[in-house]
């Protein structure tokens, strides 16, 4: 019997391990169903946020296998037995089969087709994506150290070498990136030098300044070694390092750090190939980081900072209650502070931070209603009136 029960569970693992590997060797195609919250009369609103639970229970059944199993076997060596299996995969695109709606909800009938090669190389699925995660607005502040000069790149006329390769690596992907020129014009050289440098509250403010969204600060340096045996070539070696941070939280989303050599016999050549081809590397590493966080973002929950001012103790409370029992897609608040009648949140929740922004303002906290004062993509600034 027990050799029986061993092969059982063998049998189970391997047909998971099957499963999965047949699923993620083609694009898939799958109906789902998505349901949404009409808030304030807004159906166009209820219709978007159906049409993303649709493709989020799209992709649970397309790839997600989700086991669990557990067995009490007396006389036996196996107590307890957990299989859990977990997949992701991505949509390319979609088709609404079916919609209706009363006055309290709207419902949805969708065709995705889920793509399970990788996102990074799927220029139709990481544009998706970015659509999912609004289109956010990506900058690039660079600080780079060639051999014998030295110099910011969004205070000099000519854009740095790591800047250039880099923001066309995210162009070529979807992105959508600020100008350079525009930035370099505009920012204040000291703000831009820390902000480059790894200030990432200083980045986050410039972010702002521009209506950046994501700022990817860059630190790039070459030097030269010796002579490559009796010729008048040196080696070159680069380094460059990079963090994405959001405008709103100042959180760090990503971050990479490449090298690479290159020979030459000019120090100013050399030194710019060599930053040239680490930036190339470095955005082949960057990129994919970037867009796991925005899946996930999308996918499963994201953290929204809440800023509430003018608010007591008591109404603190009704706040955090209401939002774990009455805000559908909230998974977790946490209090990060208290102090003058403000109190900030950070809130997990599978859904947009305009979803959330709606629903808090849909709600009546005991005869108080909150004003948005303020929102940006994973932050909201709200107020008792």
């Amino acid at each position: 019997m027990k050799r029986l029960q061993l092969r059982w569970i063998f049998g189970i693992v391997y047909g998971l391990s099957l499963f999965c590997f047949s699923a993620f060797a083609q694009d898939q195609a799958v109906e789902a169903d998505g349901v949404a919250r009409i808030l304030d009369n807004n159906t166009a609103m209820a219709r978007d946020n159906a049409i993303v639970d649709a493709q989020r229970k799209a992709v649970e059944q397309a790839v997600g296998v989700l086991m669990s199993s557990e067995s009490v076997v007396q006389n036996y060596e196996i107590v307890s037995d957990r299989i859990l299996t977990q997949s992701a995969g991505y949509i390319t695109s979609y088709d609404v089969l079916d919609e209706q709606h009363d006055d309290k909800s709207y419902r949805v009938k969708i065709r995705a087709v889920i793509g399970m090669g990788a996102l990074e190389n799927d220029v139709q699925a990481i544009q998706h994506l970015i659509q999912q995660k609004g289109n956010p607005r990506m900058m690039f502040l660079v600080s780079e150290e060639l051999v014998g000069l030295k110099t910011a790149g969004v205070a000099s006329a000519d854009m740095a070498q790591a800047e250039v390769t880099l923001q066309q690596a995210f162009v070529n992907k979807g992105f959508d990136v600020v100008d350079a020129a525009t930035v370099a014009q505009n920012v204040n050289r000291e703000q831009a030098l820390k902000a480059a440098e790894g200030d990432a509250a200083a980045a986050a403010a410039i972010c702002q300044q521009f209506g950046a969204d994501v700022v990817i600060t860059v630190k790039s340096s070459a030097s030269a070694g010796a002579k490559i045996l009796n010729s008048d070539m040196k080696s070159y070696q680069a380094v460059v390092t990079a963090k994405a941070v959001r405008a709103d939280t100042a959180a760090v989303i990503a971050s990479a750090s490449e090298q690479a050599k290159q020979a030459h016999i000019d120090d100013l050549t050399g030194g710019t190939a060599a930053i040239q081809k680490a930036s190339v590397k470095l955005a082949d590493a960057l990129i994919p980081k970037i867009l796991e966080q925005w899946r996930q973002d999308v996918q499963t929950a994201t953290t929204v900072q809440l800023v509430v001012s003018n608010i007591s103790f008591a109404q603190l409370k009704q706040i955090k209650e209401i939002l774990s029992t009455k805000i559908r897609g909230v998974k977790a608040v946490n209090q990060r502070s208290f102090q003058q009648k403000t109190a900030v949140l950070d809130v997990d929740i599978q859904g947009t931070t305009e979803t959330l922004a709606d629903e808090l303002t849909a709600q009546d906290f005991n005869g108080v209603m909150l004003d948005v004062t303020g929102m940006t993509g994973n932050k909201i600034e709200l107020a008792v009136p």
